[in-house]
């Protein structure tokens, strides 16, 4: 199978036969290096998916860079792009794998394509940084007992105009707080998050608030691992993240 002409031509040529890298030695590695370089190289983002199970067996820097690179996030951002219709894609046949799907992220729509708690945050943060004024981020998931839409829906009516509610996963959604510090994070925002969630649900959620100089992958995860304390303390509850630096990493 080809390539459609709407794959970018650099990777139309490069993989103009139904061989591509499984990601571990085998059967046609030594010919499928050349290809797989084009790849990893690209300028687009380019994932590989296993069509049985949909397993991302491929992701190039400039997907990650995108999106993230922890498999949750690149599975949860790529089925995103894929029913938004923001990217390309072909299926191919591969020895090993067997049936596969090419999926291009045009670079030219990359910043279009960015999942948007990450457009957000990177938002949040610059503005945090100019105006020196405190930014807080809420990991929140339902414990059990709803529809995490239905509840998704119910907390953004609780939320001011200024901060944002975003998927993160499957299940659980960052809110990214500007000019919010820790304490108004917890008594009046988690709060509220938790007397919106439609009963019988209940919420867990972990709480993080920025260091001076720290990253976005660094924040969204201490928030992300706060939320998890929670859960595995029982759930129904809030958990901070400690602060970086402070002997609890």
């Amino acid at each position: 199978m080809r390539c459609s002409p709407g794959l970018p031509q650099a990777l139309s040529s490069a993989w103009n036969d139904p061989h591509v890298r499984s990601g571990s030695p085998g059967k046609g590695a030594a010919q499928d290096a050349p290809r797989v370089d084009v790849l990893d190289r690209a300028l687009d983002g380019v994932a590989i998916v296993r069509q049985s199970d949909g397993t991302i067996v491929y992701a190039n820097a400039a997907l990650k860079a995108l999106l993230g690179a922890s498999p949750d996030e690149l599975h949860a951002g790529v089925t995103e792009l894929v029913q938004s219709g923001r990217t390309n894609a072909v299926e191919l046949a591969h020895p090993d794998l067997g049936a596969i799907r090419l999926i291009v992220v045009p670079r030219d729509t990359r910043r279009s394509a960015e999942r948007a708690w990450r457009r957000d945050l990177r938002r949040e943060l610059a503005r945090a940084r100019r105006r020196s004024w405190p930014l807080s981020v809420a990991a929140v998931a339902l414990d059990a007992g709803g529809g995490t839409q239905l509840a998704a829906a119910a907390w953004g009516t609780v939320l001011r105009g200024e901060d944002s509610l975003a998927p993160y996963e499957a299940g659980v959604y960052l809110i990214v707080l500007p000019d919010c510090p820790l304490e108004a994070a917890d008594g009046v925002v988690a709060a509220r998050i938790r007397q919106a969630t439609p009963a019988p649900a209940t919420a867990s959620i972990g709480l993080a608030a920025w260091a001076v100089d720290e990253q976005l992958e660094s924040l969204a995860s201490r928030a992300l691992e706060a939320l998890a304390r929670a859960q595995s303390a029982g759930g129904n509850q809030v958990a901070f993240a400690p602060v970086p630096g402070a002997g609890d990493t």
